[in-house]
């Protein structure tokens, strides 16, 4: 990761701190990989970090600028009471910064509705269960989300999954420290033999029209409840071959998310409302390519995982990041489990 701050970028940073944009209240300040997000009153507003990633690139002005307008345009549909609108921060001539002024823009940002942070899924799983009706009034979003996204035809299903495979096995290799190798190995030729033996049901699905722009980053800190009601925000926006996918592995990951932190009774009651759902008779076919995906899922969330926790060392070297420093082998556990279903 490389990010190159310039002065122009801090001086937006410290308007958004001082609180001018949110009427003199000062915001709480929330950061994540590419993002930071000040959080004052009712509203909560999104800047890009100018980060250079492999998958993503925000290292200039008009790519914060695009991926903002693209994030405003795939959440407004679902989430039309947090998502606002995009503006940017202007600097006049005599270098007074404003939101939205006349000036000329110093950089962009998205406005939002600001919500409770204890209604985060993941942090009401914290809490305890979800009740059986958010479970199954969360599925029902997610199947009209699916049903409403578009068709995308060309390319292969399978193929993108096997590509999947094959980037998260090199990933995995490279990171002796965490993986051992043998294991690894075992797993992406078990992962790459389940993939061959769903070929034709994830082909048949994609000429039927399964393969969709999804969310592509549905798991429980990405869906809020608002009024007691599931929302699905902050949609995967900065690369359009990650979300375009099949839509069962669109949801594995949500599924992968609530078994991962142990609540398997609630996962399998998201499955099975979600083919109620659904009425597709092409997702109940589909559930042969199920455990592959799950596997795959998990196997990400554990790269990752180790990838942040290594990034963060601590002062004995010792990698950081994580409440659990070995999390990231009960992801990979699950990987492996997924693929010998009982």
């Amino acid at each position: 990761m490389t990010e190159v701050v310039e002065p122009i970028y801090e001086r937006a940073l410290d308007f958004l701190r001082s609180g001018s944009a949110f009427g003199g209240l000062v915001p709480e300040e929330h950061t994540t990989h590419a993002a930071r997000v000040f959080v004052a009153g009712s509203v909560a507003i999104k800047v890009k970090r100018p980060v250079s990633y492999a998958y993503l690139d925000f290292s200039t002005i008009e790519n914060r600028r695009a991926a903002l307008e693209r994030e405003l345009a795939l959440n407004r549909p679902h989430a039309p009471a947090i998502y606002r609108d995009v503006v940017a921060i202007t600097e006049d001539d005599s270098g007074v910064l404003a939101l939205g002024g006349n000036g000329r823009p110093v950089e962009w940002v998205l406005r939002m509705a600001a919500f409770e942070q204890a209604d985060i899924l993941a942090n009401r799983m914290e809490q305890g269960l979800l009740p059986d009706t958010t479970v199954k009034a969360l599925a029902e979003v997610i199947a009209r989300s699916h049903a409403q996204a578009p068709p995308v035809s060309g390319g292969s299903s399978a193929g993108s999954l096997e590509r999947v495979r094959a980037s998260l096995a090199e990933g995995l290799g490279q990171l002796p420290q965490a993986f051992d190798r043998a294991a690894v190995e075992a797993w992406s030729k078990a992962a790459k033999a389940a993939l061959a033996n769903a070929r034709e049901v994830l082909d048949k699905r994609q000429h039927a029209g399964f393969v969709r722009r999804c969310h592509g980053d549905l798991h429980l800190a990405n869906i809020v409840l608002r009024e007691g009601a599931p929302v699905l925000f902050d949609a995967l926006e900065f690369d359009e071959a990650l979300a375009t996918i099949d839509t069962l592995y669109d949801l594995a990951f949500l599924i992968m998310d609530f078994d991962a932190r142990g609540h398997r009774s609630e996962a399998n009651l998201l499955l099975g409302q979600y083919l109620w759902a659904s009425r597709a008779r092409d997702d109940l076919e589909g559930l042969v390519a199920l455990p592959v995906m799950l596997s795959l899922r998990a196997g990400i969330r554990a790269l990752v995982t180790a990838q942040r926790a290594f990034a963060q060392r601590d002062s004995a070297g010792r990698p950081g990041g994580e409440p659990d420093r070995r999390a990231w082998q009960r992801y990979f556990t699950a990987a492996e489990d997924y693929l010998a279903p009982a």
